[in-house]
């Protein structure tokens, strides 16, 4: 095998090999992690339709044509018979099917909104004049009151939650002065 074709070789080996990391860590990897770590971790995966997913997509469509355009050189100059040809082919080949299954997993359909309802009965304390609502992500995240008004209703949706955390909601019954807390609800999205 000739200086250039090595160099070929090396370059689609690198490249493929980059790709199918990519793609296994964007599809199975991460949503792994996620479902198995209950606090909020930062995402590599590109949001469907953002900028940076379209230039993802872009880089990936490239790198599989300039991997296709190696091998066919690699083929063309050397046939099958070397053993960085066929490794090169059979890694190519790997790369562009994860690459699809990477478009199908991030692309195909936008993302599934999360959200949770609570519901509760009315508190017996008198004059209550409405409900506060605390969400706290677990197992350490701090609590935050999510409504900016008093709820007057016994129901309430959260829209904001993420796929993979564990939630712990609490109400209050106001009526001046906040209530004790009700037996909190812990929520795990999935």
């Amino acid at each position: 095998m000739r200086k250039v074709e090595r160099v070929i070789a090396g370059i689609t080996w690198t490249l493929s090999c980059a790709l199918i990391l990519f793609a296994v860590e964007n599809v199975w990897f991460e949503p792994f992690v996620r479902s198995h770590v209950h606090r909020r971790i930062p995402s590599l995966v590109p949001y469907q339709g953002s900028t940076a997913w379209m230039i993802v997509f872009g880089v990936i469509g490239i790198s599989c044509a300039a991997l296709l355009a190696c091998v066919i050189f690699l083929i063309k100059t050397n046939g099958l018979n070397s053993v960085w040809t066929f490794g090169a082919v059979t890694v190519v080949g790997a790369a562009i099917v994860l690459s699809v299954v990477w478009f199908r997993a991030t692309g195909m359909e936008p993302p599934k909104p999360h959200s949770v309802t609570l519901r509760w009965n009315a508190s017996t304390s008198l004059d209550v004049q409405g409900y506060n609502i605390y969400r706290r992500a677990l197992p350490d995240g701090a609590e935050k009151r999510l409504n900016a008004y008093l709820v007057r209703e016994q129901t309430f949706t959260d829209q904001n939650v993420e796929s993979g955390v564990r939630y712990r909601y609490t109400v209050r019954a106001f009526n001046g002065s906040e209530s004790a807390d009700c037996v909190p609800v812990e929520v795990a999205i999935r």
